[in-house]
């Protein structure tokens, strides 16, 4: 029975980054489940358009002939330097801003996209406040708990599916903060220029 356990415990620590993938894996998947539960945020068309005349701002500044130019002014949006929501960033959004231009995709499938995405940014978090904790403690059980917790914080959990301006900040600072501990840890110029880019 010893030699049973003695195997086995040398068997989870030859595999522990195997178990902890996998457990990400389960864990991403469990969240992504409850995904179409998720019904639209109350704001969510505002902040789809908002993505849109940042994408439009670019475009009509770089290129104001181009294709996409005249998309956005024919569906009647203005640039966002000039709408009362200028102070709104919404920049982690831009790689999603091709998808808005679909008009062959129902709203439904649209908001169902923009959950996913939203979700992955959290879920993102999730997994660099794991290794931010492993980093400062050198305790992947204690990291894996604190991942955990913000994970089935039932707040963080459901605004996590659909809240693109709280959770995906909350998210990216924790981004940031690996980065900029990897920095203080590690001064080389890879973990500067990703803790700049974060």
């Amino acid at each position: 029975m010893k030699e049973n356990q003695i195997k086995l415990n040398k068997f989870i620590k030859n595999n522990k980054k195997k178990f902890i993938v996998l457990f990400f894996a389960i864990l991403f998947l469990f969240g992504l489940f409850y995904i179409k539960d998720v019904g639209a945020n109350f704001d969510e068309q505002t902040e789809k358009t908002i993505l849109k005349m940042n994408i439009y701002e670019y475009v009509r500044h770089y290129s104001p002939d181009n294709d996409i130019a005249k998309y956005y002014q024919d569906y009647g949006l203005e640039p966002i330097s000039i709408n009362k929501e200028r102070d709104h960033g919404i920049a982690p959004y831009y790689i999603f801003a091709p998808f808005l231009t679909l008009n062959k995709v129902s709203e439904n499938v649209l908001s169902m996209a923009w959950h996913i995405y939203t979700y992955m940014l959290f879920f993102l978090g999730v997994i660099f406040l794991y290794l931010l904790v492993d980093l400062l403690f050198k305790n992947k059980k204690l990291a894996l708990l604190m991942a955990l917790f913000l994970f089935f914080s039932p707040r963080m959990f459901v605004d996590g599916m659909c809240n693109n301006k709280d959770c995906v900040i909350m998210s990216l600072s924790i981004v940031s903060m690996y980065f900029g501990v990897k920095f203080i840890k590690e001064k080389n110029i890879r973990n500067a220029l990703l803790f700049g880019l974060t």
